[in-house]
This record gives C-alpha cells, sequence and structure tokens, in this order.
C-alpha cells in the first residue's frame, strides 16, 4: 500500500472576499462547497478550511493548482459532519481505488488540513 501526505495552511482573511464575490467563489468551490460555507456565521473560515484541504490533496497527488481550478477535488461531509474528499474528473481516474482522508482545522485566524491518500496496491 501506497502513502503520499499533503498538508497546507492560510490566512482565513483571505478568503473574505470569495465570501462576496459569487463568481469568485464559483471559480474554485463547487455548489456544495459554496453552499455549506455561506450557512456559517464565519463563511471565510469554512472556505478557508475547505481550500487547505483542496491543496492539501493536490499537494499529496503532485498536481498543483489545476485540480482546484477544474473542481476536481471536493470536500463533503458525511451524515455525522465529519469531512471527506471526492475526487472528480482525471484525478478520479487516477486514483481511482484509493482514500482520502482529511483533517481540517481553524485557530488564531488560521485554517489547516491535512490529507492522506491511500492505496495503489503494494
Amino acid at each position: 500500500m501506497k502513502f503520499l501526505v499533503g498538508t497546507d495552511m492560510e490566512r482565513v482573511s483571505r478568503f473574505k472576499s470569495f465570501a462576496a464575490d459569487e463568481k469568485k467563489l464559483r471559480r474554485i468551490f463547487s455548489e456544495y462547497e459554496a453552499a455549506y460555507a455561506l450557512k456559517k456565521p464565519r463563511p471565510e473560515e469554512t472556505l478557508a478550511g475547505f481550500f487547505c484541504a483542496k491543496e492539501a490533496v493536490s499537494k499529496a497527488a503532485g498536481t498543483g493548482v489545476a485540480s482546484l481550478l477544474k473542481n476536481e477535488i471536493e470536500v463533503r461531509h458525511d451524515v455525522g459532519g465529519r469531512p471527506f474528499i471526492l475526487l472528480h474528473g482525471d484525478l478520479a481516474e487516477r486514483f481511482s481505488g484509493w482514500t482520502a482522508d482529511v483533517s481540517i482545522t481553524h485557530c488564531g485566524g488560521l485554517a489547516s488540513a491535512t490529507v492522506v491518500l491511500y492505496g495503489g496496491g503494494l
């Protein structure tokens, strides 16, 4: 089994403008992510966490920001509220059969996420 790890940290304040600009929001965030974040009292905090998770996946996968702009990486939540990663497009094909675990946190004006991709056989 192979393990790939990525992590990212961003300033939450950087994402205030995303919550107020639909075009900017849709460039990086899926419909689900945008709707989920905009329901929160501080949407910029949630968006920063989502961005960190997406960036962490792209770092682990070695894809760079192209996969973010094509919305190939999406953060969703299970029924208990736990975040998980959903891959789309070329990235989903490349990592078919792999699992992506994610941890997202924010504190003191910063957001961070760590992702572990695992699979790929022996």
